[in-house]
């Protein structure tokens, strides 16, 4: 029996279009039958993505993809298996979630600075959750 896996993948819980369980939902259409869900710096989409799971039979590993800077360049850590109630682990995640939110507010400057009016308003309109990346900035400037 060949299994088909998906081990990264984001939801409105990060940078995303779909829902977590959306996601899990077009997993599922697609044929997963092992789907983690890896948000960058969250696992907020986790208890949801798990909760469809059940629902269309497919195992889902939580996950999450860290972003660090290692060397002056930031990497992209995957954890899988993850134990989304540790608290080191939330608490780390908090912390770069502070981090995205203060580049997401010095993207808009520098934007405006530039004359691009209400970019980060803008960016926000694109991001179904908390989180602002620099997806959601492409997505306004398009």
């Amino acid at each position: 029996m060949n299994l088909l896996y998906d081990l990264h993948c984001h939801s409105t819980a990060s940078d995303g279009g779909l829902s977590p369980s959306a996601v899990v939902s077009r997993a599922q259409q697609q044929g997963v039958d092992v789907l983690a869900l890896t948000d960058h710096d969250t696992t907020a989409g986790i208890a949801e993505a798990q909760h469809a799971a059940a629902q269309h039979s497919i195992r889902l590993v939580s996950g999450v993809e860290i972003s660090v800077t290692w060397k002056g360049i930031t990497i992209h850590i995957l954890g899988l298996g993850i134990d989304a109630e540790n608290l080191a682990l939330q608490n780390g995640l908090a912390s770069l979630r502070e981090f995205r939110h203060w580049r997401g507010e010095e993207i808009g400057r520098r934007l405006e600075k530039h004359g691009i009016e209400n970019a980060l308003a803008g960016a926000r309109r694109y991001a179904s959750g908390n989180l602002i990346s620099r997806t959601h900035f492409g997505h306004f400037l398009i």
